[in-house]
């Protein structure tokens, strides 16, 4: 009876321990789900980033699998452990009452037998329930070592999401910082472009006005070679009228040299393009000094 009651002393206490494995091991799973999981901001504006944000959110609800299954691990260890508490608080008392049925008290053989028997009992329930206990325990660690695995899988997936998505985030300043530098490129060339559009306004607003000076310089000069060929026609015939009276020794013979200076003298004029008093004068003078110079060779 003494070795009976030390083996269950000694089952008792495994039961301990392996509760308190189990006890360990699921605080282990919890730390575990608590702590490595690391939670993301992913800030980006094109396709590429949004789909990196629904793989993560679909893995985030990947993750919660586990979780549950953690959750419900630990409600179901809870449950185990209530009933180990409840067993353990039987066998005590069974336990307890052992030494009252050895004592003797009057209680028949049959009594103690029946006492013995039913401790048996209780011995063989409770070593299958440790059984069926250390099974399920093995079923738990098994499942929480898959789901370790996947946990730590999943991180590593998200890490890579997460560099993926800081390339990304680079890859968009940089395009934001260039576009920046084309923008303010393209303004200093559109402000270039107005300034030259006022410079050609302006030219060909001077254009116009150089223009008109020049129509007017080219109808004053047709004019005035209008003029000039209308001389040249009238001193062709004045010469024609001179020789035909240097032939007959008339007054044209005296005037030639005069004419010809007066000739001479309206060509310069015009030539210089002088005005029309200035031009008078001149012929004036011309014409006296020739008949003046002239005059006295005449008579001689």
């Amino acid at each position: 009876m003494e070795a009976e009651v030390k083996a269950k002393l000694e089952e008792q206490e495994v039961l301990s321990a392996k509760k308190a494995e189990v006890d360990s091991r699921v605080q282990i799973l919890e730390l575990a789900a608590a702590n490595n999981l690391p939670t993301f901001k992913l800030y980006s504006t094109n396709n590429t980033i949004y789909s990196t944000k629904y793989c993560k959110s679909s893995s985030l609800a990947n993750v919660q699998v586990p979780r549950v299954e953690l959750s419900a691990l630990v409600k179901e260890k809870e449950s185990t452990a209530k009933t180990f508490d409840a067993e353990k608080a039987r066998i005590t008392t069974g336990i307890q009452l052992i030494p009252i049925g050895l004592e003797p008290t009057g209680i028949t053989n049959s009594r103690r037998s029946e006492l013995v028997n039913r401790l048996k009992n209780k011995v063989e329930e409770i070593r299958a329930d440790k059984e069926t206990t250390e099974g399920a325990t093995h079923e738990k660690d098994a499942h929480a070592s898959k789901m370790r695995a996947q946990l730590k899988d999943l991180q590593a997936w998200m890490s890579r999401l997460q560099a993926c998505c800081d390339d990304l985030n680079t890859q968009r300043s940089h395009l934001h910082d260039e576009k920046n530098s084309v923008v303010k490129s393209l303004n200093v060339e559109k402000d270039e472009v107005a300034k030259l559009r006022l410079k050609i306004e302006e030219l060909e607003n001077y254009n116009g006005e150089k223009d008109g000076d020049i129509r007017k310089l080219k109808a004053a000069l047709d004019e005035k070679k209008g003029k000039i060929d209308t001389l040249g026609k009238e001193i062709e015939l004045l010469q024609l009228v001179v020789a035909e009276d240097q032939k007959k020794g008339g007054i044209w013979t005296c005037l030639y040299a005069a004419t010809t200076t007066m000739v001479a003298a309206i060509s310069f004029i015009y030539a210089t393009r002088s005005n029309l008093r200035t031009a008078f004068f001149h012929f004036s003078f011309i014409f006296l000094y020739a008949l003046c110079s002239l005059y006295p060779l005449n008579n001689v």
